[in-house]
C-alpha cells in the first residue's frame, strides 16, 4: 500500500464523530483511492498509537493520519492542505477541553526558574511551526517512524498530553522536525468550536468556576506585578531627576 492510513484510537467516541466519520472516509477515498483505515479500541493511549504506527509501516503507507474520537468535523480540504505543505508533521489545532480552553498549539519556553513550560502560540492564522500540538488530527510522514526507534508513543495509560510531548520532543531533538500547525482550521472538540469558544469562556467566568478564579487571580497578580514595576521605574525617574 502506498498512500494514507487513517489511524483511530477509540475508547469513548463522540456521537458526532461516529456520525461524521463514514462520510469523511468515503469522501477522502474519492480523491485518495489508496486510503485505508485502522481502529484500535479500548487500549491505553500510547499502546493504541504504537500499534497504529506499526500497522502503517507493515502496510507500506506513505502517510499516517491520526484522528481522535472526541473530535468531529474532519474534511477532505483539511487533509489536502496538510498534504500540500509537504511538511513531515502537520496538525489541525483545536481548543483544549478544560478552561481556559487554549488552542492546542504550544511553544516551549524556559521560565524564570529555569524549567521548561508551554505557552499558547501567538499565531491565529496561516501555517506556522510550533513545539507541541494536540493529537486530534495529525498527518505524519512515515519516515518519522522509520527513523525513530520504537516505542514512538510513551506515557501514562490515559495521559495523551504526555504522549504527544514525548513524541514531538523526539522529533525536535533527534530529527530536527517541529509540528506545522494550520491555524486557518479549528477542529471541533466535543462542544467547543471556533464559533462558540468565546461564549464558553464567558459562561465559565460567570459561573465563578474555582479554576477560573485561580486563572483570574494569576492574571491579576501578573498585572499587579507589571503595575508595581512601572510605578517603581517612574519613582526612580523622579528621584534621579
Amino acid at each position: 500500500m502506498a498512500g494514507i492510513l487513517v489511524g483511530i484510537p477509540s475508547a469513548h467516541p463522540d456521537e458526532r464523530f461516529l456520525a461524521s466519520l463514514p462520510l469523511f472516509l468515503s469522501q477522502l477515498r474519492q480523491v485518495r483511492p489508496d486510503t485505508q483505515d485502522f481502529v484500535v479500541k479500548n487500549q491505553p493511549i500510547a499502546d493504541a498509537y504504537n500499534r497504529i504506527a506499526h500497522v502503517a509501516i507493515e502496510a507500506g503507507a506513505d502517510r499516517l493520519l491520526t484522528l481522535e474520537d472526541d473530535h468531529w468535523g474532519f474534511t477532505v480540504e483539511m487533509v489536502e492542505q496538510m498534504l500540500a505543505t509537504g511538511h513531515p508533521l502537520v496538525s489541525i489545532p483545536y481548543y483544549s477541553r478544560h478552561y481556559p480552553y487554549q488552542l492546542t498549539a504550544f511553544d516551549r519556553r524556559i521560565s524564570a526558574s529555569g524549567l521548561p513550560r508551554c505557552i499558547e502560540s501567538r499565531f491565529k492564522s496561516g501555517a506556522h511551526e510550533v513545539d507541541i500540538t494536540g493529537l486530534g488530527m495529525v498527518l505524519f510522514d512515515m519516515s518519522i517512524f522509520r527513523r525513530l526507534p520504537p516505542p514512538w508513543f510513551v506515557g501514562m495509560p490515559l495521559a495523551a498530553k504526555e504522549v504527544q510531548q514525548v513524541l514531538f520532543g523526539r522529533c525536535r531533538t533527534e530529527l530536527g522536525i517541529r509540528p506545522l500547525a494550520l491555524f486557518d482550521h479549528i477542529l471541533p472538540h466535543g462542544d467547543l468550536t471556533r464559533e462558540n469558544i468565546l461564549a464558553f469562556r464567558e459562561q465559565k467566568a460567570r459561573n465563578d468556576d474555582p479554576f477560573a478564579r485561580r486563572i483570574r487571580a494569576w492574571h491579576q497578580s501578573q498585572n499587579l506585578t507589571q503595575l508595581q514595576k512601572r510605578e517603581q521605574s517612574l519613582s526612580e525617574v523622579v528621584i534621579n531627576s
